[in-house]
């Protein structure tokens, strides 16, 4: 994941789908994907998103591959990061709450109203 999100952070990209194939020593596939609310390269972070659908594969008699991919990624610039800054943090949670949520019921299903 660490090697991922040091390439994202070199192209100033941020991952918003990523997809995870595991092979199984018995030649089944297990495809897992989840989606972020705004682009990320946060490893951390999507580490603990992609942990939920990992606890539910089925390992049968072993793993023989892992793959991690980014299936869809968006531009994200460098952003200056500082302890003071509660809005950027209140919005990394949001963000962090609608991902999750979304990966549960659906992005489809998620309405965020804006003011205009």
């Amino acid at each position: 994941m660490r090697s991922i999100c040091k390439k994202l952070e070199t192209a100033q990209m941020g991952a918003r789908r990523l997809g995870l194939i595991v092979q199984r020593v018995d030649q089944n596939t297990i495809y897992a994907e989840i989606g972020l609310a705004r682009p990320m390269r946060d490893a951390l972070r999507m580490t603990k998103l992609l942990s939920r659908a990992i606890e539910t594969m089925d390992a049968g008699f072993g793993i023989e591959r892992i793959r991690l991919e980014v299936v869809e990624f968006e531009t994200l610039k460098p952003t200056q990061i500082s302890h003071i800054d509660k809005k950027a943090s209140a919005s990394g949670a949001l963000a962090d709450l609608i991902s999750r949520i979304g990966n549960r019921v659906g992005f489809e299903n998620i309405i965020r109203y804006l003011p205009a």
